[in-house]
């Protein structure tokens, strides 16, 4: 039902999070499959479920997953491949080259490089300055060696822990999860059908019914993939949430 996946502790979207605002005669179609009238009150407290439903699971979608941001990683180590032979002196000499010319290249870019400085700011007595930083062929291996085992640690992190502090991540399903509980509250407080399967035939009871008719008037990309009014009876029963 819920798209699983890890993802960052974080995400950001542009704009208004979607919302919805049923019609009249949206709620003439839900009060068919509850079978019982709901109060004006008790209309504007489920609509404002539905929007908080939304916002939250809008946040789930937009958080990039942890496996898409490894693949990155991973990506990139592979395209520094060659880099990381050069600074480890691994990379064999091109085509046609032989060994006497690699050679001699090597030992003139170890001879050159120390030309190429790089601007550094360093606090001198609290004040900051710019010194040139000047580049030696053993620094270029320990660039190699950090840049390294920062792709390793990203690709190859075993989870958030390793990767992001400690932080747990927005975990995908949750936001349905929390709209089912709050469903059934919202259900009890306003002394509505509440229950998932009729007790006589184990039939799909008008509560989940309803849910499922109420999910269907949600924009397309927010509704929880469940794929009838008896699959989302069934997982609220095997669940336990309702």
């Amino acid at each position: 039902m819920a798209r699983y996946g890890e993802r960052l502790p974080y995400a950001s979207h542009s704009g208004e999070p979607p919302a919805v605002a049923l019609s009249p005669g949206q709620w003439r179609a839900l009060e068919a499959n509850l079978g019982i009238s709901v109060l004006l009150g008790a209309r504007d407290e489920f609509e404002a479920l539905c929007n908080d439903y939304l916002s939250s699971e809008l946040l789930e979608r937009s958080a990039v997953r942890l496996a898409d941001l490894k693949k990155c990683a991973t990506e990139t180590e592979k395209s520094l491949g060659p880099f990381f032979a050069f600074a480890f002196g691994s990379l064999t000499p091109p085509s046609g080259v032989s060994d006497d010319t690699w050679k001699e290249f090597r030992e003139r870019f170890d001879a050159t490089i120390s030309q190429f400085a790089i601007p550094a700011t360093v606090n001198e007595e609290g004040e900051p300055q710019t010194v040139a930083l000047l580049l030696k062929a053993s620094t270029v291996t320990e660039i190699a060696i950090r840049l390294s085992a920062c792709l390793s640690t990203i690709s190859n992190g075993g989870g958030q822990d390793e990767v992001f502090d400690g932080t747990a991540g927005l975990e995908v399903g949750a936001a349905f999860r929390a709209f089912l509980q709050s469903a059934k509250a919202w259900a009890k407080r306003n002394s509505l059908p509440h229950g998932a399967i009729k007790s006589i035939d184990d039939s799909v009871a008008p509560f989940p019914a309803f849910l499922y008719s109420a999910l269907q008037m949600l924009p397309e990309e927010s509704r929880p993939t469940v794929s009838s009014a008896a699959a989302l009876a069934a997982h609220m029963k095997r669940k336990g949430r309702l």
